[in-house]
């Protein structure tokens, strides 16, 4: 089975279909706000990811020179999975 991807492209792996992972991609689903007639896109995924490992690192015990350092980090982190879950 394939199926169309967001730059028009089919993605099959074996039996299983994948799409790529981007930084810009939507994590969720566009909305439409109907007090303003706008469209929301909400968060990236590269912003939704860093901010679940930004709320691992708040939660663990390790200690950081400042809470940049943390944030840089947790956008590390988030681009090291996209970069893997791309490249599956």
């Amino acid at each position: 089975m394939q199926v169309l991807n967001a730059s028009n492209e089919f993605s099959t792996v074996g039996e299983c279909t994948t799409m790529p992972t981007r930084r810009t991609d939507s994590a969720f689903p566009i909305s439409y706000n109907k007090d303003n007639e706008s469209i929301i896109e909400g968060l990236t995924k590269r912003e939704y990811f860093a901010a679940m490992m930004m709320q691992g690192l708040v939660s663990s015990n390790l200690r950081f020179e400042d809470e940049y350092q943390r944030a840089r980090l947790a956008v590390v982190q988030a681009d090291a999975l996209i970069a893997i879950l791309d490249a599956e």
